[in-house]
């Protein structure tokens, strides 16, 4: 079976599991763009009860994701959150990955933690298998700001070796009532340089 095909089919199987009514029930909704050293995302998301969803797209690559998945809360305030993707690129008309994640956040007083393992396994035979790791903590300054440390790995199993390790600083800034801006400076432990990060979040 072709690989749009497996696509085509895992998209209606979840839309038949979500009920077409579901979308319009949707909480939690955001906005959001990402940009560093790896490109750009562009996101839309929402929740509805504990299932969560979004839809990406990375505008470098044209390319199209679609996640879902569930949140399940293990203690106050701290939540895991598996999912499962596709990524298509829409000019090619075929499934360039499957993209299972899993997601640990926590916000208890005045600390925010996140904890990203996104593992991204090739559709095509050109395309190579990777992971990317984000661990991040903010601690709250003030009402407006919060900071602290982050680390990202990005590791390609195909060709068995590390394409980034980075640790660094990042400053989460209130945007607004229900926006922040998230800015931050790593090193590259592999490449010694310097990389950048932003990301602009808004809830609606």
């Amino acid at each position: 079976m072709k690989s749009n095909h497996v696509a085509l089919i895992c998209l209606t199987v979840f839309l038949i599991i979500t009920g077409a009514n579901a979308f319009a029930q949707t909480t939690d909704t955001y906005f959001r763009i990402d940009g560093d050293q790896q490109g750009q995302m562009i996101w839309v998301g929402g929740q509805n009860g504990d299932w969560v969803h979004d839809f990406i797209f990375y505008p470098g690559l044209n390319w199209l994701e679609a996640d879902f998945g569930y949140s399940f809360p293990v203690a106050e305030g701290n939540y895991v959150q598996p999912m499962f993707g596709l990524i298509h690129d829409p000019i090619a008309g075929r499934l360039s990955y499957y993209v299972p994640q899993i997601f640990w956040f926590s916000d208890v007083g005045r600390h925010s933690s996140e904890l990203w393992g996104v593992f991204c396994l090739h559709a095509t035979e050109n395309l190579t298998d990777y992971h990317w790791i984000l661990l991040q903590e903010r601690y709250e300054v003030n009402s407006l700001i919060r900071v602290g440390p982050q680390f990202e790995s990005f590791y390609d199993y195909t060709l068995k070796q590390s394409t980034g390790t980075y640790l660094g600083f990042g400053m989460k800034i209130a945007y607004g009532e229900k926006a922040t801006v998230d800015l931050s400076i790593s090193k590259d432990l592999d490449a010694d340089r310097g990389v950048a990060r932003m990301t602009f979040l808004r809830y609606f």
